[in-house]
């Protein structure tokens, strides 16, 4: 197993494991947890999304497991910048999506580095085709919903309210129901293709 201890500026990580891939995995999922909590404090945070680069612009998928964030990743043409942990900066220039840092060698050859987002789509699968633009309120609540965070401290939470606000003025946050069929699929094709 893995057991962390943390105070102040330290942590302190044991391993303990016969297995090479367990102790990657744990080393992985350690950095995970440190790297979420300290995106805050640099002008960003950590997504539960899938991330697309459609016509040189970032679409971020947010929603919950299951909710096909990376089957609209899948079917969209462009290049994939993040699938499942898509860290999010706001640069002097704009708001950007890496990708990230947890991806294997083999897998950065077939993704962008970095785009600055257009939208951020929180997707449920539904009977119903719909796009609403989420008011501000609104916007802030689902970025923090699909935000991977590990730490309950109130500077990290109030830190990650603040990017969340930054984010959601930023850039257009909407809902985007969609169904797996072939006409809600061309409509979604239709959303994203003129995207800029």
């Amino acid at each position: 197993g893995c057991r962390c201890r943390g105070s102040g500026r330290k942590v302190d990580c044991v391993i303990k494991t016969s297995s090479l891939e367990r102790n990657k995995l744990y080393l992985v999922g350690v950095l995970k947890v440190l790297y979420s909590d300290i995106l805050p404090f640099m002008n960003g945070m950590a997504l539960h999304a899938s991330s697309l680069v459609i016509n040189g612009r970032a679409h971020i998928f947010t929603g919950s497991s299951g909710a096909g964030k990376s089957t609209i990743s899948t079917i969209l043409p462009g290049k994939l910048v993040a699938d499942d942990f898509t860290p999010i900066f706001l640069s002097a220039e704009g708001p950007i999506a890496l990708m990230s840092p947890f991806v294997t060698w083999e897998k950065r050859r077939y993704q962008q580095d970095q785009a600055f987002i257009s939208t951020i789509n929180n997707v449920l699968q539904s009977d119903i085709w719909a796009v609403k633009e989420f008011d501000t309120g609104v916007a802030v609540s689902r970025i923090l919903e699909n935000t991977i965070s590990f730490s309950d401290a109130p500077h990290v939470k109030q830190a990650l309210l603040d990017r969340a606000i930054d984010f959601s003025e930023l850039v257009s946050v909407r809902e985007l129901k969609f169904s797996l069929t072939p006409p809600s699929m061309e409509r979604i094709n239709g959303l994203f293709s003129g995207a800029a």
